[in-house]
């Protein structure tokens, strides 16, 4: 999030407040003090997504589950924290750990011959080429983005992939076409690029940030590319 963004929040937190008491003719409550926070915050810390805690809420549902199959309410914590060690106990029997480090989808139909350009650890013929890979909790996928290294001048080179290819090693290797910066648009907070047929293969692993980024046509007929953080 930009710095002339949190400024209008802050606006928009303070129009919020008076048409709420003006509206509902109520006073504000707590929650809507916390909302006053948020500027500073995101100003100190950055933005939400790096610390946020509202994606763990999900782990509340098997115990939520747990306490309406349970009819006894006498002590209730006690039983919610009886089930979660028998299920945590459950999957460390069965050698279970908490997430696979690599998913694959479906075999691409879009085949790739151009080895030469390819890492040495995939100069073999055991490769196999997925649409999409989930790679240690990060999603890339045919004609999504990501920054592949910075130019002379520490700009950010971006790459627009076009094949996922993966080794017997379960390496992940992306074949993107390299993408030209022509300027950066103060106004839309991104990047004004055009991509080239230029092909450039890169590992997961070298990759320069793991976050794929946002790439799209804007209604000038321009394509732009978004950073979600500063790099």
């Amino acid at each position: 999030m930009q710095v002339e963004a949190l400024s209008i929040l802050s606006k928009k937190i303070s129009e919020h407040h008076r048409l709420y008491c003006a509206l509902f003719n109520d006073t504000l409550k707590p929650k809507h003090h916390n909302m006053l926070h948020y500027c500073t915050i995101m100003r100190l810390s950055g933005v939400p997504s790096n610390y946020a805690c509202d994606r763990f809420e999900a782990n509340h549902q098997p115990s939520i589950r747990d306490a309406r199959a349970t009819t006894s309410r006498r002590n209730i914590a006690l039983t919610l924290a009886v089930k979660e060690q028998l299920r945590v106990a459950h999957r460390l029997l069965l050698g279970k750990g908490l997430s696979a480090v690599l998913e694959t989808g479906p075999e691409s139909p879009h085949s790739f011959a151009d080895f030469a350009i390819l890492p040495q650890d995939f100069n073999d013929t055991d490769i196999s080429q997925p649409k999409y890979v989930n790679y240690k909790g990060t999603k890339y996928q045919e004609n999504s983005c990501a920054i592949l290294c910075t130019d002379c001048d520490g700009g950010p080179l971006f790459g627009l992939v076009m094949h996922i290819l993966l080794n017997s090693v379960n390496e992940v290797c992306l074949v993107c076409k390299v993408v030209n910066v022509i300027s950066f648009s103060s106004h839309y907070h991104s990047y004004h690029i055009n991509v080239t047929d230029v092909l450039k293969a890169v590992k997961v692993s070298d990759l320069f940030d793991y976050h794929p980024v946002l790439y799209c046509n804007g209604f000038d007929g321009n394509e732009y590319i978004s950073l979600h953080h500063s790099l």
